[in-house]
C-alpha cells in the first residue's frame, strides 16, 4: 500500500524531469537549447529555414531578451571588465570571455585565470593600443586592429608586486570579446 502511494507521489516529479528541450539556431548561426519554443525567443528551430528579419526598431521577444553580447566597443568591454572586477564577480567576467573554439584543457586554464583575477579588485584596465613603424620610422596607431586589453592588479602573496595580464579583443556575432 505505501509503494502504491510513493509511486503516486512521484508521477508529478516525472513529468518535470520530461520537459522538452527544444535545439534553436540564432540568427548569428549559434545553437541555442532551451526549455522555451524557440519562436518564444524570436529564433528558428534547428532544421527549420531562418526566421525573416524584422524592420529596424521592431520589438520582438528576442530583443526584449538578454543573451549576452559582451560589448559592441572595446570602452564597453573595458568597463564590463572593470564592473565585474570591482564586484569580485567571476562569472561576470568569465561570460565576456569568448571560449569558442577553446580545447577543454585551454578552457580550464582560462577559468583558472579569470578566477584568479576576480578575487580582487583591477588597480588599472586599459585598452593598449598597437602601434606600427612607418617607412620614415614615425610610431602609428593601426585603427583597423583592435587594441590589447590589459588588467594591473596587485599581486597576491607578494608585497608590492604587480600583476599584468593581457587579453587580445575578438569580434564574433556583432560583439566584441576577450580573447587568448
Amino acid at each position: 500500500m505505501v509503494a502504491r502511494w510513493l509511486v503516486l507521489l512521484a508521477l508529478p516529479l516525472c513529468a518535470i524531469a520530461n520537459a522538452e528541450i527544444n535545439r534553436c539556431v540564432a540568427l548569428d548561426g549559434v545553437l541555442v537549447f532551451t526549455d522555451q519554443s524557440c519562436e518564444s525567443l524570436g529564433i528558428a528551430e534547428r532544421g527549420d529555414a531562418p526566421m525573416p528579419r524584422r524592420r529596424v526598431g521592431a520589438a520582438s521577444a528576442a530583443s526584449k531578451l538578454s543573451f549576452g553580447c559582451a560589448a559592441r566597443s572595446p570602452e564597453g568591454l573595458r568597463v564590463a571588465v572593470i564592473d565585474a572586477m570591482d564586484r569580485r564577480d567571476f562569472n561576470a567576467l568569465a561570460g565576456l570571455y569568448n571560449f569558442d573554439g577553446r580545447s577543454r584543457q585551454t578552457a580550464a586554464g582560462v577559468v583558472r585565470q579569470l578566477e584568479r583575477m576576480a578575487r580582487q579588485p583591477a588597480m588599472e584596465v586599459e585598452l593598449v593600443a598597437i602601434e606600427t613603424e612607418s617607412l620614415f620610422d614615425v610610431l602609428v596607431v593601426d585603427t583597423g586592429v583592435l587594441p590589447t586589453l590589459r588588467v594591473v592588479q596587485k599581486s597576491q602573496g607578494s608585497e608590492g608586486s604587480l600583476s599584468i595580464e593581457s587579453f587580445s579583443l575578438a569580434r564574433s556575432a556583432g560583439c566584441l570579446w576577450l580573447g587568448g
